[in-house]
C-alpha cells in the first residue's frame, strides 16, 4: 500500500472518537469537530460527534469564508468500483453559500468535483448537489456545484429555501478513481459577507467501499429456424446495450437493443457477447456460444413407382447431444429414416446451447415407368402368324396364361402382357391385332434429323390411295405436324423450334383402291 495511506475496505469513519486524521484550512475557517447543539443542526449525524462549520452551539458561520476540511489519503490500487457515502446536513443561504466534495489525485495539488449537479436519483447517486451555481464557491470549485440553501423563507434581503431539513445519507460511485494508490477528499465550504445566520454544513459517518458488479447476462428464446430472440438481463442501471453476434456472413453483426432478433446466417458455432454499460461498472461483457447445426444428408432414392424403399441418412455436426424428429405420422427419432415412398420429408434438428432447426429433402424416383416395344395396333391378314416382342424384362405374364419372352398369335383381338424388370418394378401394355391385308402404306419406326443426309425428314409412302392426311402429335395430343400432301416430309421441327427426343404419334386417313376409307396410326421415334 501507499504509505500512511487507508488501503483496508470498506472503510467507516464515524469521528466518534477525534477528528481522524481531518484537518482544516482555508480562509476564515471556522470548521470544528464535536457534538453540534444549534437551532437546526442539533446532534450529529449518528452517534454524538461530527464536522460542522460556524462552530458547535451558535448559528452564524464566519463572513467572506472559503474553507475546507481535508482527509487522509486512501490507497484505491485495489478497488475496482470505488462508492463513497456520508451523512450531510446544508444549512446556509440558498445560492450563495454552500460547499461540496472534491477529490485529488496528486496529494492535494489540484482538486476536481466529484459528480455533478442534476444527479441525484439516477443510477448509484443518492442526495447529491442541489445547486449549479454557489456564488460564493468562486476559486475554490469550478463548476461551482454543490449543497446550498436553507429550511428558512427569504427575508431581508436574504434568499432561502432549499435546505436539507435533516441528515440526509448522499452516496456516489466513483469508477474513475480505480487503481489510484493517492486518494484524497475535502469537504468545502463558502460564505458571503451577509445573510450569515444559518448552521452552516455539517458531515459525519464518512464512508468508502468497493461495489460488487451487477450480474450480467442474457438468454434468447428459439423463434423458428435460425431466428432467435434475444433477452438481455439488464443489470442495474444500464445506459446502452451492445450486442455482437459474431455473424459477419448475416449482414446484421450488431445490435444495441436490449432485446433483438438475429437469424443466423447458416452452420456454425457463434460466440455471441452482450455488453452493457453501467455509469458505476463501466462496460461489462458476458459471452455464450450458440450453435447452428451442420446436417448433411444421404439420400436413397425409390426404385421404381409404386415401392416404398427410399431412405435418408443425417450425418449431425456442430452441435452438442442432437436429436433428430422426423415429422412423419407418427414421428420417429432417429438420424435414419427408411422405407419411403418418393417425396418430401422434413427433419426437426434440436440439441444443447442451439435452436431446432427444420431441414427439408426430396426422396427421388429412380425411373420412369417401364415401357415395352409394342405397338398400339397391327395390321395384318388372317391365317398369318404374328410374334409379339415386348422387349427384354426378367418376367413376362399374357394375358392368354403364357409366360414366354414373346407371344405368337395368329388372330384379330386385344393382346396384353405383364413385365418386370431386375429391380421388381413392374409395367403392363398391350398391342391390338385388326385384320387388314391392305399394304400399300408404309410408314418408318424412326428418323434422325441431324442433317447428315441419312434418314432426315419422316414421311409415309404409298400407292393408289386417294383422300390421304397425315398428321403427328406429340404425347399431349398436340398436332406438330398436319399435311395432305403423300410426298411432304417433317423435318422434326414445330414452330421453328426442335423438337426433342422422344415417341410420336402419327395418324394416317386414306381411301384405298377398294374406295374404302381407313386408318392407320402408330408411333415413330425421333433420335438426335
Amino acid at each position: 500500500l501507499h504509505a500512511q495511506c487507508i488501503g483496508s475496505f470498506p472503510f467507516v469513519e464515524d469521528f466518534e472518537l477525534g477528528p481522524a486524521g481531518w484537518t482544516s484550512a482555508g480562509v476564515n475557517s471556522d470548521w470544528t469537530w464535536g457534538s453540534p447543539a444549534k437551532v437546526r443542526i442539533s446532534a450529529a449525524g449518528e452517534g454524538s460527534s461530527c464536522w460542522i462549520t460556524g462552530g458547535l452551539t451558535s448559528s452564524p458561520y464566519n463572513p467572506g469564508q472559503k474553507s475546507w476540511i481535508e482527509s487522509p489519503c486512501f490507497d484505491f490500487s485495489n478497488l475496482s468500483y470505488p462508492q463513497v457515502s456520508f451523512l450531510i446536513y446544508w444549512d446556509t443561504e440558498r445560492q450563495y453559500d454552500g460547499g461540496n466534495i472534491q477529490y485529488s489525485i496528486n496529494g492535494g495539488q489540484s482538486w476536481n468535483n466529484l459528480g455533478n449537479s442534476g444527479s441525484s436519483g439516477s443510477c448509484g447517486v443518492l442526495n447529491w448537489f442541489n445547486t449549479s451555481s454557489i456564488t460564493n464557491l468562486t476559486g475554490l470549485a469550478s463548476p461551482q456545484q454543490g449543497w446550498s440553501g436553507t429550511t428558512l423563507s427569504g427575508g431581508g434581503g436574504c434568499q432561502g429555501g432549499g435546505g436539507s431539513g435533516a441528515w440526509r445519507r448522499a452516496e456516489n460511485c466513483m469508477p474513475y478513481l480505480a487503481g489510484f494508490p493517492n486518494v484524497k477528499f475535502r469537504f468545502t465550504f463558502c460564505s458571503g459577507t451577509t445573510c450569515n445566520d444559518y448552521d452552516g454544513i455539517a458531515i459525519d459517518s464518512f464512508a468508502v467501499s468497493d461495489l460488487m458488479p451487477p450480474s450480467v447476462g442474457f438468454d434468447y428464446t428459439c423463434l423458428g429456424d435460425s431466428a432467435i430472440q434475444f433477452q438481455g438481463d439488464p443489470g442495474l442501471c444500464p445506459v446502452a446495450y451492445s450486442w455482437i453476434f459474431n455473424d459477419p456472413a448475416s449482414g446484421s453483426n450488431t445490435s444495441t437493443l436490449q432485446s433483438p432478433v438475429h437469424s443466423f446466417s447458416g452452420p456454425g458455432i457463434y460466440p455471441v457477447q452482450f455488453t452493457v454499460n453501467e455509469p458505476c461498472f463501466g462496460s461489462i461483457t458476458v459471452e455464450r456460444t450458440l450453435l447452428v447445426p451442420n446436417v448433411q444428408a444421404t439420400i436413397g432414392s425409390v426404385s421404381c413407382p409404386g415401392n416404398s424403399d427410399g431412405s435418408i441418412a443425417l450425418q449431425v455436426t456442430g452441435t452438442n447431444n442432437a436429436l433428430v424428429q422426423w415429422t412423419t405420422t407418427p414421428p420417429v427419432l432417429s438420424n435414419t429414416i427408411s422405407g419411403l415412398e418418393g417425396g418430401f420429408y422434413s427433419a426437426i434438428i434440436s440439441g444443447d446451447s442451439s435452436c431446432p432447426v427444420r431441414f427439408d429433402y426430396f426422396v427421388p424416383i429412380d425411373s420412369s415407368p417401364l415401357k415395352t416395344t409394342l405397338p398400339d395396333i397391327i395390321r395384318f391378314c388372317r391365317g398369318d402368324e404374328v410374334l409379339l416382342d415386348p422387349g427384354a424384362f426378367s418376367t413376362y405374364l399374357w394375358s392368354d396364361g403364357s409366360s414366354l419372352p414373346q407371344l405368337m398369335v395368329n388372330d384379330s383381338g386385344m393382346f396384353a402382357v405383364t413385365v418386370t424388370d431386375s429391380r421388381g418394378c413392374l409395367a403392363t401394355d398391350s398391342v391390338r391385332l385388326v385384320d387388314n391385308c391392305f399394304t400399300g402404306i408404309y410408314v418408318p419406326g424412326a428418323f434422325s434429323p441431324n442433317n447428315d443426309g441419312l434418314n432426315d425428314y419422316f414421311r409415309s409412302w404409298s400407292a393408289d390411295v386417294e383422300n390421304f392426311s397425315l398428321k403427328v402429335s406429340n404425347k399431349y395430343s398436340r398436332v406438330l405436324f398436319d399435311t395432305t400432301d403423300q410426298d411432304a416430309e417433317w423435318d422434326g421441327r414445330y414452330e421453328g423450334k426442335d423438337c426433342p427426343e422422344g415417341v410420336y404419334i402419327w395418324f394416317i386417313r386414306f381411301d384405298g383402291p377398294d374406295k374404302k376409307g381407313r386408318t392407320l396410326s402408330g408411333k415413330v421415334s425421333l433420335v438426335r
